[in-house]
């Protein structure tokens, strides 16, 4: 299932909604990323040429891809999940200590998934 790997890349936890598909929840509970997960048998290939596109340019860089509609407020980032954690790393919930969360190593785990999140362009 798709929300695996948010659970075990980025360090959250799967929320599990059973039958009640009207419960309102994220799909991994996450110390910093409200996750919502797609799971598509074929991504658009947009996304996928948009990648390989940015690939290409520079193989010592991680590819990104800004996507934006006409008119749309923000736009949309998309690289690899295995890229996103090699920046950001896996975020565990803070301790009972009170401290911040950790930042830890990559995992492994997925290397052609891709993760889509929004940012603001001014």
């Amino acid at each position: 299932m798709a929300t695996d790997h948010g659970e075990s890349v980025l360090g959250g936890k799967r929320n599990s909604r059973g039958g009640d598909f009207g419960k309102s929840a994220p799909d991994v509970d996450h110390a910093l990323f409200s996750c919502e997960v797609k799971y598509r048998k074929v991504l658009p290939r947009l996304l996928r040429l948009g990648l390989e596109q940015a690939a290409h340019y520079d193989q010592g860089k991680p590819p990104l891809l800004l996507l934006k509609e006409r008119y749309q407020r923000g736009a949309l980032v998309v690289m690899r999940l295995a890229d996103f954690t090699d920046l950001v790393g896996t975020f565990t919930p803070p301790q009972s200590t009170g401290c911040p969360p950790q930042s830890g190593t990559l995992l492994n785990a997925v290397q052609d998934t891709s993760l889509v999140t929004e940012v603001a362009l001014d």
